[in-house]
C-alpha cells in the first residue's frame, strides 16, 4: 500500500488492534509460529528473515518506519519466516479474523488492500531482477536507477553492510566496487575538464 492508504486502513482497524513495543533483537514472530495476525510497523525497523541452505541469513524484506508486513501469511497456518526487530520498534498487530472481516464486508477497504499488495509485488519483482544481474556494479547501478530520484540521487537510510546484504554482495565486494566506481567518476570528470 502506498503511504496515502495507510492512514485510512489503520484508522479503520486501530481501535480493535493492539500495539506492542519491541527491543532491538526481539522477534515479532518466528518461522513456524501459528500465523494469527498481519502487522504494521508504527516506528523502528523489522527484517523478515529466513536461513539459507548453508546457514546464511537471507533478508526477504525490510520494513522501516511505517509499513505492513506478514501479509503473505494471511491465509497460511504458520509464518514462513522470522520477523526480527533490528532497532527498537513499535508494532501494531491486526488479527487475521478482523482483517478477513474487513476484506469481506468493505469493498473499498479490500481494493485499497489489493492495491497495496500489488505495489509490494512490484517492489519484490524489482529486487529479484536486481539479484539476477551478474556483477556487483550492475546490481549497484540497478539499485540507483530503480530506487533513486530522477536526478540520480539516493539517500540510504541504512548501513552499507545492510545495503550489501540487500544487493546479495559481501560487504568487502560492495566497498571495493564503490571505490572503483568513484575512481572512474573522478578520472572521467578530470579527463573531460581538460
Amino acid at each position: 500500500m502506498d503511504a496515502t492508504s495507510y492512514p485510512q486502513i489503520l484508522e479503520q482497524l486501530r481501535a480493535r488492534c493492539s500495539a506492542r513495543d519491541y527491543a532491538k533483537g526481539d522477534a515479532v514472530f518466528r518461522h513456524g509460529d501459528p500465523a494469527r495476525a498481519v502487522y504494521y510497523l508504527l516506528q523502528g525497523e523489522v527484517h523478515l528473515l529466513r536461513h539459507g541452505p548453508g546457514g546464511e541469513t537471507v533478508i526477504l524484506h525490510r520494513v522501516r518506519d511505517e509499513g505492513f508486513f506478514a501479509e503473505a501469511s494471511f491465509g497460511a497456518a504458520h509464518y514462513h519466516c522470522t520477523a526480527l526487530c533490528v532497532r527498537p520498534s513499535r508494532v501494531l498487530a491486526l488479527p487475521r479474523e478482523l482483517l478477513r472481516e474487513r476484506l469481506v464486508n468493505d469493498p473499498e477497504f479490500a481494493l485499497d488492500w489489493v492495491a497495496g499488495l500489488g505495489a509490494r509485488l512490484r517492489q519484490q519483482r524489482t529486487a529479484v531482477e536486481r539479484l539476477q544481474l551478474r556483477g556487483a556494479e550492475s546490481r549497484i547501478r540497478h539499485y540507483l536507477l530503480t530506487e533513486g530520484s530522477p536526478a540520480g540521487e539516493l539517500e540510504l537510510n541504512f548501513t552499507l553492510t545492510q545495503w550489501a546484504d540487500l544487493l546479495g554482495l559481501t560487504r568487502e565486494t560492495l566497498y571495493r566496487t564503490l571505490a572503483r566506481m568513484e575512481e572512474r567518476a573522478v578520472y572521467y570528470g578530470l579527463h573531460q575538464a581538460q
